[in-house]
């Protein structure tokens, strides 16, 4: 059930990013509407439009620090542009998601991500180093990413997009071959950067976001990102679309995210999603809103991943949580290079040390399997990967 501070917040957010009518904000707790904005990582938007409101001190900081937060990764993304001049790059997430907004300052930013071809890895790796970034330790453990850090600035070097499957990747790896080579050049007053085509940019979204929802959880943000671009195509969506996510599976998840802008914020029905049920958006809308933006409010998420996602296929595996677990321990006790059943006391031991100690849930707590075995009903009617 959405409570009535998640539908204020909703309405709010879509007041700004669709003009939307604004709801009344009398009687409203505006505390808790600000946290639950934090939550769900939408609030700079949230703030902007209720700065006027009588706020505490403590979020009045929040609200400028949030803003001022956003300029500096902005202005990051065109110094990057500077120092990778001489490497083809292409930016993903990030500011290539904030450009669909309507101001793109009020989109909550993180890390800058760039994705450069694998042969220029070395090459856009030392550029970076001469410029003051330092590779941080672990970087390249995803399999697709190295990890840089210069004073407060984060950036990540990705040589894959995330979210592709390792497991019967390969259509959407040639479909995303040239996202580098299509980069489009955006050109400001501040700066300038490239970001991707925008069959790039959304089969790059659907991807992040079908990987971030089956583990630690997606934020209202993900859904905005999806919905701004969405919406900026109009009636060119599915020309550009509809062939190739039905060819890799995600064609269904693509409609249902749109039918969620509907069920939400009340958007304009697409004809290409009547197909897909309400009470589906309904569900996902709920989840999405009790998890918070990588499970910032459900810190069991993550945990609840390993009983029903299967991690090379990104989807969510269908057989009993038990059976899930084994087989995820025994993925990772391949991964660690030991033969394989002393990679799974490895692996086995680990969680323990790190279960006792309290750094992770114990995944066979009822509670956790009870609400795994919930994801798992609604993350299998999302047909993700899925062909038809």
């Amino acid at each position: 059930m959405i409570s009535n501070i998640d539908r204020i917040l909703i309405e709010i957010v879509g007041h700004h990013l669709f003009r939307l009518p604004m709801p009344s904000l009398d009687a409203v707790d505006m505390e808790a509407l600000l946290t639950e904005a934090l939550h769900q990582s939408v609030f700079p938007i949230v703030y902007s439009e209720v700065e006027d409101r009588d706020l505490s001190e403590s979020f009045r900081n929040l609200g400028f620090t949030a803003v001022v937060k956003n300029i500096q990764n902005e202005h990051a993304h065109y110094e990057l542009h500077k120092i990778l001049q001489d490497v083809p790059y292409v930016i993903i997430k990030g500011l290539a998601s904030a450009y669909y907004y309507p101001d793109s300052i009020y989109r909550q930013s993180g890390d800058v991500d760039f994705l450069v071809s694998e042969e220029n890895l070395d090459r856009a790796d030392a550029i970076l180093v001469q410029n003051g970034f330092h590779k941080k330790s672990g970087s390249g453990e995803h399999g697709f990413h190295w990890r840089y850090s210069r004073e407060d600035e984060k950036a990540e070097m990705h040589w894959q997009a995330p979210g592709v499957p390792s497991v019967g990747g390969d259509m959407i790896r040639a479909y995303l071959a040239d996202t580098v080579q299509k980069a489009e050049l955006v050109e400001k007053a501040q700066g300038s950067f490239y970001m991707p085509s925008p069959f790039h940019h959304g089969l790059i979204l659907l991807l992040h976001t079908a990987s971030h929802l089956t583990s630690g959880g997606i934020g209202l943000r993900h859904l905005c990102d999806w919905l701004v671009f969405e919406n900026s195509l109009g009636d060119g969506f599915t020309d550009l679309f509809e062939k190739p996510l039905k060819e890799i599976g995600l064609w269904r998840f693509a409609q249902i995210l749109t039918k969620c802008g509907e069920v939400a914020f009340g958007l304009p029905a697409k004809t290409w999603c009547e197909g897909i049920d309400s009470s589906l958006c309904e569900a996902l809308l709920e989840d999405i809103l009790s998890a918070g933006n990588f499970g910032r409010k459900d810190k069991k998420r993550s945990s609840e991943s390993k009983l029903i996602r299967d991690n090379g296929t990104r989807t969510v595996k269908r057989s009993n949580t038990v059976q899930n677990l084994y087989q995820n321990t025994l993925e990772r006790a391949r991964n660690t290079g030991l033969p394989l059943p002393l990679g799974i006391v490895n692996v086995v031991l680990q969680y323990v040390g790190r279960t006792l100690s309290g750094k992770r849930n114990n995944v066979l707590d009822p509670h956790i399997r009870k609400e795994a075995l919930s994801r798992q009903k609604l993350y299998s009617q999302l047909g993700l990967f899925e062909t038809e």
